[in-house]
């Protein structure tokens, strides 16, 4: 009964502080990962739901993505919502499309995220992009156009795989 009582008095507590370094130090790790990513401006948003501004939160497969480099933006992403004009004939979702004329800020947050916001200057109807991250990694991806309700996305930020090309 003493040695449980000493194990549980002393083990235990050591234990746990360890646990609680390891968590810190791969938050830590973390977040500079992200930070990298977002300053380098060659990373990828997988989305994982869509949440439409009629309608509820749809769960999605993680095809749909948003991909950032320094001088193009490409955006594979549907559309669930509302549209005021539409293309006739089109069979693309109007959020399926590759810009190069952009203009890319990005804000660090007080608690360690960031705000980044995209300009769209070649493209028809989808002309604004708010992406939030979380210093984890996680965040929201907001997109305004000019003939369609807004809709947003909730997904994580990840690293751009390399072409072998």
């Amino acid at each position: 009964m003493k040695m449980t009582h000493i194990f549980s008095r002393l083990v235990v507590p050591v234990l746990l502080m360890l646990n609680t370094t390891v968590s810190a130090q791969s938050a830590d790790q973390k977040a500079a990962e992200v930070k990298q990513l977002i300053e380098s401006k060659k990373y990828v948003f997988v989305i994982q739901s869509a949440s439409p501004v009629s309608g509820g939160t749809i769960q999605l497969n993680t095809y749909y993505n948003l991909y950032i480099n320094k001088d193009s933006l490409v955006s594979y992403l549907p559309y669930f919502g509302r549209a005021y004009r539409a293309e006739i004939g089109s069979t693309r979702s109007p959020l399926d499309f590759i810009s190069t004329d952009f203009t890319y800020t990005a804000k660090r947050l007080k608690k360690g995220g960031y705000e980044i916001n995209i300009e769209l200057k070649d493209q028809n109807d989808a002309k604004h992009i708010n992406l939030s991250i979380s210093s984890s990694g996680y965040g929201t991806l907001r997109i305004n156009s000019l003939n369609r309700q807004p809709i947003s996305f909730y997904g994580y930020l990840t690293k751009k795989k390399e072409s072998r090309t």
